[in-house]
């Protein structure tokens, strides 16, 4: 069985996010807030992800399959 992963925790605070001069998906930036939340400190590998996959009866995300996304 696969160990758990080693988490991070991230702390609550705020950012500017987006770009007044940017494309217009990026339009208006503007203070976000995060609560705090924890993130693995190493990616999730392929074979972690069929783990969840086959576990949680998860469909698997698009372009799966797909040898150009494998690595």
């Amino acid at each position: 069985m696969t160990e758990p992963p080693v988490l991070a925790t991230i702390p609550a605070g705020s950012f500017r996010m987006g770009n007044d001069a940017g494309r217009p998906n990026e339009r208006p930036a503007h203070q976000v807030w995060v609560d705090e939340f924890r993130l693995a400190v190493t990616p999730v590998t392929r074979q972690e992800y069929q783990l969840f996959l086959d576990t949680a009866g998860h469909e698997p995300p698009r372009y799966w399959e797909d040898p150009r996304f494998a690595d």
